[in-house]
């Protein structure tokens, strides 16, 4: 998984990022394009851009939460020859859609819930602390690697000893307006739905 970002003070770049969570200890300049390491590996790439690449690709300042084949065939030949550490195809924002499987109270909590979800081909724990969230919710999961609105990357954490891989997401984080529901966005997905990309499918 990745991320792309067309910062709106770095114009002159975008970026693709793996890793937002490490700091680079050094940069390699290939073919125009920065390479950024950290202990040998690289975390993320900026690539080249202008506001003419941006007309053309219809993209806006900020985090790129949907790519188009034409902006993918562009990325796969600008960054021909550069060993990245994991393909563009498919592309995942990181916004998964799921079904909760299973609640049960936090064992040393008594506002949080431990949940499992089904996300299509795989299952994840997510510790939160929404009563509207029930066994059968469908709900989107921000799993590891989702570039969040505010900068971060999402991160598997410890919540007072349980696991939780990822977050449920309300309607304001997924970026949809109007907001029509109060904390975690809940919807019925059809079980073909489940393990979607949020936005390969949504107009948001």
């Amino acid at each position: 998984m990745y991320a792309l970002v067309q910062p709106r003070h770095f114009p002159q770049w975008l970026f693709l990022i793996y890793q937002q969570t490490k700091t680079a200890d050094r940069v390699e300049v290939h073919r125009g394009h920065q390479l950024l390491y950290c202990q040998d590996h690289v975390i993320g790439v900026n690539i080249p851009w202008n506001e003419t690449l941006n007309e053309k690709f219809s993209l806006q300042p900020g985090i790129v939460r949907k790519i188009n084949e034409t902006l993918l065939a562009y990325l796969e030949k600008e960054l021909e020859g550069i060993a990245l550490p994991s393909s563009l195809r498919p592309f995942s924002s990181g916004f998964i859609k799921g079904r909760v499987i299973q609640k049960e109270e936090h064992p040393d909590s008594d506002h949080l819930f431990v949940c499992q979800v089904n996300l299509g081909t795989f299952t994840r724990q997510i510790v939160t602390n929404s009563t509207t969230v029930t066994v059968g919710s469908g709900v989107v999961v921000a799993v590891d690697g989702a570039l969040m609105n505010d900068g971060s990357m999402m991160e598997t954490t410890m919540m007072l000893k349980q696991k939780t891989e990822g977050m449920f997401c309300s309607q304001k984080t997924l970026g949809i307006e109007p907001v029509t529901q109060a904390g975690v966005m809940l919807q019925a997905w059809d079980d073909k739905e489940l393990g979607e990309d949020f936005y390969a499918t949504t107009g948001s």
